[in-house]
């Protein structure tokens, strides 16, 4: 699944800006006063300017053994999570490692590196190396009835499932992590994971299809099966 477009929300637009289009150093693709967009890897990320402020979890995509020059690149423009910058969190079950960090509006943002995913960009590590938005974490209230839906109407399969309230959607290029509000923690924060309004783009060999979620539920969403 390649997750084409993804819209975030935060109460800290100037600083996000700031930190994206130039701490990151990442391609701006749209720049307006209550919004900008980034370029990651073959996903377009946007932030909308909002009142509340709201905490996310997205994953990026980034070459496989490509994990100790991510360090060094983003550990020069930001602190890594854990403190320990040498820190790698690797997920044997996954055949893959990350790194995390916060942006300014406190998101849980990671890289990770995924054996099975094959993206060879040439030159020293930078932004050319993310490949596109590799998982959005969307807490909800009903776990399983949402995850049903979902699998029903997009067709998109179970990568994985965790008895603890966690339920990937997709594959090792693109997933929806539903996890269940206020009870599930995510991995190097040990934060718990909340309601946040996001809405998204995919695509997959199943469908296309775009969802809006906001406080825990799913508001909109909209398929369209190749050669329906």
């Amino acid at each position: 699944m390649n997750i084409q477009r993804l819209i975030l929300y935060t109460s800290v637009l100037p600083e996000m800006r700031t930190f994206y289009g130039e701490t990151l150093g990442l391609h701006m693709l749209m720049d307006r006063p209550r919004s900008f967009a980034v370029l990651m890897g073959g996903t377009q990320v946007e932030f909308h300017a909002w009142e509340s402020p709201f905490r996310y979890h997205f994953a990026i995509n980034i070459p496989a053994d490509c994990i100790e020059a991510a360090r060094d690149w983003l550990s020069a423009r930001t602190s890594l999570l854990p403190p320990d910058a040498g820190h790698f969190v690797a997920h044997a079950h996954l055949e893959a490692c990350s790194l995390y960090f916060r942006d300014p509006a406190g998101n849980l943002v990671e890289l990770i590196s995924r054996e099975q995913l094959s993206f060879f960009p040439q030159g020293e590590f930078g932004r050319d190396h993310l490949a596109g938005i590799s998982e959005i974490g969307l807490a909800v209230h009903s776990l399983a009835g949402i995850v049903d839906r979902v699998c029903d109407e997009t067709m998109e399969p179970v990568y994985q499932r965790d008895a603890g309230g966690l339920v990937a959607l997709g594959d090792v290029e693109g997933m929806l992590l539903f996890v269940q509000a206020d009870k599930w923690t995510w991995a190097a924060s040990g934060e718990t994971a909340c309601t946040a309004p996001c809405q998204f783009w995919a695509l997959s060999d199943h469908s296309h299809y775009t969802m809006m979620v906001a406080e825990g539920e799913i508001t909109y969403m909209q398929v369209v099966y190749p050669g329906g």
